[in-house]
């Protein structure tokens, strides 16, 4: 995989995310992620190294005094930067950041990536319950679903719980984010992944198991992948993702500094 083709490593030149920025506060050890206000936020000549100041409820900044924590925070180009740090309190209540290194830069997206091996699971589930529901429409003349085609409930079948088992695709990811993931599959897969549309989603991280629904956006025979967007996403799904995303990127900052 190609840096191209993940979240880029910082650089100087890009745009700060400006006073009034959203931002979302992880800790690095688990706990709930909190969102924040950017207050002031300037990067190095290098772009490197940030001082940061956010505003939050007087409790979370409280709690989060002395974590190490990721922070990350929507830039004007419509991307993200992501830094960390240890967190302290200002004597007005803000959280500050110090001892900051920046981790990455996204300039298209609002969720940095990684290029990280994880096993998903990928099922008809949602693909088979729509096409239940379109039965019900189809038998009382209402119009079908998008993702499900109208020879397909003629029928009027509806998948078993065998048949939902049998469907799996099982394969890892190629990068992951918050948002979504590029997954390689067997070739016998993808067209199946194809004609889903909707798919129920399992992405293991670590000895949990993340699970939602998402959608196929794009099928890459040549290179065995497909591409997946997160749908019906948690908060609690969303920060066990970006924890192994910004894990991912900060061992990797430490084995460039090493």
């Amino acid at each position: 995989m190609t840096m191209t083709q993940e979240t880029a490593r910082p650089q100087p030149g890009l745009p700060d995310p400006e006073p009034g920025s959203d931002a979302v506060v992880l800790p690095v050890r688990d706990a709930p992620q909190r969102r924040a206000v950017v207050r002031e936020w300037h990067a190095g000549p290098a772009g490197l190294v940030v001082t940061a100041d956010l505003s939050m409820e007087a409790a979370h900044v409280a709690e989060l005094v002395g974590q190490r924590v990721w922070v990350r925070a929507s830039s004007p180009d419509g991307g993200a930067r992501v830094i960390e740090g240890v967190a302290a309190a200002t004597a007005d209540e803000r959280l500050h950041l110090t001892g900051v290194v920046a981790l990455a830069v996204e300039t298209r997206r609002a969720a940095p990536r990684a290029s990280t091996r994880a096993p998903v699971r990928i099922s008809l589930d949602a693909y088979a319950l729509g096409h239940a529901a379109d039965v019900q429409r189809d038998l009382a003349g209402q119009p079908l679903s998008s993702h499900v085609a109208s020879e397909d409930v003629s029928s009027g079948d509806v998948a078993s719980e065998e048949e939902l088992a049998a469907a799996a695709a099982h394969g890892e990811t190629v990068d992951l984010s918050s948002s979504g993931a590029r997954v390689r599959l067997a070739p016998e897969d993808l067209e199946r992944a194809r004609r889903a549309g909707s798919v129920g989603i399992d992405v293991g991280v670590g000895a949990d198991a993340v699970h939602l629904g998402g959608e196929v956006v794009r099928v890459d025979e040549e290179a065995g992948e497909v591409a997946l967007r997160f749908l019906d996403l948690d908060d609690s799904g969303r920060a066990t993702l970006e924890r192994a995303v910004l894990s991912e990127l900060s061992a990797r900052s430490a084995d460039d500094q090493a």
